[in-house]
């Protein structure tokens, strides 16, 4: 048996979403976007808040207009993570991976020692905390175009 719910609301409201045995899709978004599941991939865009998203088996894509004010997670552990922001973004990004690789569309200022799979850096003038990780996955850092 399958179901799947689609939900319409209206402009600038926030939206919180999750399941446990699915995939999560958030899209058309104008307002901050929680979406979580256990099994299944999270898609989620919203063109005027900030996104959280977070799964244990499945991908995390995301496009959000901005950051949350403190900090944006961004999280999976059998999967990839791949997040696009404004090309204006101003972020301290932690990316951590396992088993992938880090990409980033974005210069980035690294700080201390290089590690391909683990980077702690600052994206523009450095602000809220970006925090990307998987165990299972590549993670991408992409701009908004």
């Amino acid at each position: 048996v399958s179901v799947e719910f689609v939900v319409k609301l209206p402009a600038g409201v926030k939206v919180d979403a999750s399941t446990v045995n699915g995939s999560v899709d958030v899209d058309g978004a104008t307002s901050d976007v929680v979406a979580h599941t256990v099994n299944g991939s999270v898609d989620a865009r919203s063109t005027g808040g900030a996104v959280s998203a977070r799964t244990t088996n499945g991908d995390v894509r995301v496009s959000a207009a901005k950051l949350d004010v403190d900090h944006s997670e961004f999280i999976t552990t059998n999967g990839s993570v791949t997040v696009a922001l404004p090309a204006s973004i101003d972020a301290d990004v932690d990316m951590r991976t396992v088993n992938g690789s880090l990409t980033s569309d974005f210069p980035l200022t690294i700080e201390g020692s290089f590690n391909p799979r683990r980077l702690h850096a600052t994206l523009g003038k450095g602000g809220a905390t970006l925090r990307l990780t998987t165990v299972n996955g590549s993670i991408r850092l992409r701009k908004l175009s």
